[in-house]
């Protein structure tokens, strides 16, 4: 947590995870008076009270998020609920998602009023304090993964810039993160992760990777936050086996690749299990393993009409005619 100040010394990073539907105003009051009270600690606190101070400021900050999520959780509700009930549900949980928001509301301004006395009276606060030294710029939470077919497959080290649509240029702008205490671009982390904080207005994210077609997000509007902007990136690289491996009693024989083989390429014409000491092809059948989208998967599994010879050496082709998810073919390998 930081300041902003129009100087850009100082930022406070404050995510306002969603808007009021009642009054408009999203969570812009009571952050207000946190910012005003933050204010206050930074002036006139001891050194030792201040991170005791700014840890209650955090818990508000967090109590502020959590009851507007769960005021618009409730309208959400009668929306949904507005169709099946010809509108009687949805104006019914209106008014009492109105009430119940003004007692959480209600509930939260006393807490913050006796917060701000608190700090008045602990900080020997003067009746008419300085001007604040911050001009806050509220900062909202954009973020997600990157992956490869599967939300599960997950890619590390996608270079994701963050870009800001600029009026006055009529153009799409990298956004300078600096000025915000944030770097730009991120690297994906090990879960394909990334995220920023980012002010109001039109932002878009785009992916590189070296063996990747480059991808970009869909536009967003900055507010509401967004949590969830998940983004596929499709390869250029061939799928290579990276493994071979006989089932034990020589059951089937399991072929993994390192990204998604096409499952319609999957077929004895294209792969082999050959015994060197007859040059013939074993008979079996070839199939897909735990099959995603499109039946691609990178799991290829030979079944032997009979049991293969226990100690026995064989080789496996993989023929070129094979193509990754993309239709990217591989090398002939042995």
């Amino acid at each position: 947590m930081a300041f902003a100040s129009k100087a850009g010394e100082n930022t406070w990073k404050v995510a306002d995870a969603a808007y009021s539907l009642y009054d408009g105003r999203g969570t812009g009051d009571s952050l207000d008076d946190l910012a005003y009270i933050m204010d206050k600690i930074a002036r006139y606190c001891p050194p030792n009270l201040i991170p005791i101070e700014m840890e209650y400021v955090e818990l508000l900050r967090k109590k502020i998020i959590r009851n507007e999520l769960i005021k618009y959780g409730i309208s959400i509700a009668g929306t949904v609920a507005g169709p099946a009930t010809f509108g009687v549900g949805t104006v019914a949980l209106f008014i009492a998602s109105n009430a119940f928001g003004k007692v959480l509301d209600a509930g939260l301004a006393r807490q913050i009023t006796r917060f701000n006395d608190d700090i008045n009276d602990l900080c020997n606060v003067p009746k008419k304090p300085k001007k604040p030294i911050a001009d806050p710029e509220w900062i909202y939470d954009p973020s997600g993964y990157v992956y490869e077919v599967t939300e599960e497959n997950r890619l590390e080290g996608v270079k994701a810039t963050a870009l800001r649509w600029n009026e006055e240029t009529r153009r799409w702008d990298v956004w300078d993160a600096d000025w915000y205490g944030q770097e730009n671009p991120l690297y994906t982390d090990a879960d394909g992760r990334y995220a920023w904080d980012v002010p109001e207005g039109k932002w878009k994210v785009r992916y590189e990777k070296e063996g990747y077609l480059p991808a970009e997000s869909e536009e967003l509007t900055v507010l509401p936050p967004h949590f969830d902007v998940n983004i596929p990136m499709i390869s250029t690289l061939p799928a290579k086996p990276v493994k071979f491996e006989a089932a034990p009693g020589g059951g089937a024989v399991d072929i993994l690749f390192d990204r998604h083989v096409k499952g319609s390429t999957v077929s004895g014409s294209l792969f082999a299990v050959v015994d060197p000491a007859t040059g013939a092809d074993v008979p079996g059948v070839w199939t897909v393993v735990s099959p995603v989208s499109e039946g691609n998967s990178m799991h290829i599994r030979f079944t032997p009409d009979a049991p293969l010879e226990a100690g026995g050496v064989y080789k496996v082709y993989v023929d070129g005619a094979v193509q990754s998810y993309a239709g990217i073919p591989p090398r002939r390998c042995a």
